[in-house]
């Protein structure tokens, strides 16, 4: 019950319904939409969460896009909950018997699909400044995980860095891809040292931050991900490339990263490795990252589509911006005929 440990944990949250089955989506959103639109998620009943941006759809004014699901009694429980507007980031860490580990927290690169919507979720980079505020609401959400649930080990929060301040949006108690990009021999360190933690066996605290440190610390390069249903087999599987402006575009010569498409369970997926300093604008990612499943889409022959940029704190066109009301510890306004306001099912990605 999600929304019950931010309340627990002192965190503030956006305001929330959860259903199972409920049929009327565009009037539940209307309650809980203040401006920005809706984001609403979908997981069967009697499943576990779901991850990577599955079963999630948002709509900002009228009807649920096309593509959702029909929700019928008995199958799907939903949850909804405003469209907030800001930088997707991750707060993560290890909660150990003692003490917190918070681990630097990650820029989320998700990315809205306006054609269908429905999330890109391309993975996390290390981007963010701000690393003491962050790490202190970590400590706080973990040693509220562990005080009143036991928990130990790996955690996650995912959310939306708004004008009022970081809401998060879901909750993953385990560790999380974020370490994708770092070398292996530090993701099986970590995972092991995961696994002794949760055995209640207490690592070397300074060892485990020096780790986590050169696991998830900013480095020359950042790598995002795209998992593709389709690829041009007869192109190399490699491109070279080089911002022009705020334009992407390959080139044998290029040095400011490589686009690399592969074969994989899912289909194809594209690994697109950035030379940090060389992102326009420096800084963030997410707003350029839609320029690179262009070029894959272009030069790979993927299908990606049409991607946005994250939909940040400034105002949307056709839309005014308001900021979302943020509501504290314990306040939720009951619906009738839904079961509640926190459950498991809130994989939103920020």
């Amino acid at each position: 019950m999600v929304d019950a440990l931010w309340d627990a944990a002192g965190v503030p949250r956006a305001q929330s319904i959860v259903g199972d089955g409920t049929a009327d989506l565009a009037r539940l959103g209307a309650i809980v939409d203040q401006g920005t639109g809706i984001v609403c998620s979908y997981q069967p009943i009697g499943a576990g969460p779901s991850a990577g941006g599955d079963g999630i759809w948002w709509w900002r004014g009228g009807l649920p896009p096309e593509t959702a699901p029909t929700v019928e009694p008995g199958i799907w429980r939903i949850r909804l909950m405003p469209f907030l507007e800001g930088i997707p980031v991750r707060l993560h860490g290890l909660a150990l018997t003692t003490r917190i580990i918070p681990f630097p927290p990650m820029e989320l690169v998700t990315l809205p699909r306006p054609g269908r919507g429905t999330f890109l979720c391309a993975g996390a980079v290390p981007t963010l400044n701000d690393a003491a505020e962050f790490a202190e609401q970590t400590d706080r959400i973990g040693a509220s995980l562990r005080e009143r649930l036991g928990y130990r080990g790996g955690f996650s929060v995912d959310g939306i860095l708004t004008v009022n301040g970081f809401i998060p949006t879901d909750f993953n108690a385990r560790l999380t891809s974020a370490m994708e990009a770092a070398p292996s021999d530090r993701r099986v360190l970590l995972h092991a040292v995961n696994l002794l933690v949760r055995e209640g066996i207490e690592p070397d605290i300074s060892a485990v931050e020096r780790l986590a440190e050169e696991t998830f610390t900013a480095r020359t390069t950042c790598t995002i991900f795209g998992a593709a249903t389709r690829a041009n087999k007869h192109v190399p599987p490699e491109t070279s490339i080089r911002w022009v402006g705020d334009r992407l575009v390959a080139d044998p010569l290029g040095a400011d990263g490589t686009l690399v498409i592969s074969p994989s369970p899912r289909g194809w997926l594209l690994t697109a490795t950035l030379v940090s300093d060389q992102v326009p604008a420096g800084g963030r990612v997410g707003p350029w990252a839609p320029e690179v499943f262009r070029l894959s889409d272009e030069v790979l022959g993927t299908d990606f589509g049409n991607l946005a940029p994250p939909f940040d704190t400034q105002p949307t066109a056709g839309l005014p911006w308001t900021p979302a009301p943020i509501f504290g510890p314990r306040r939720s306004v009951p619906v009738k005929g839904t079961a509640g306001f926190a459950s498991g099912a809130d994989r939103r990605p920020g």
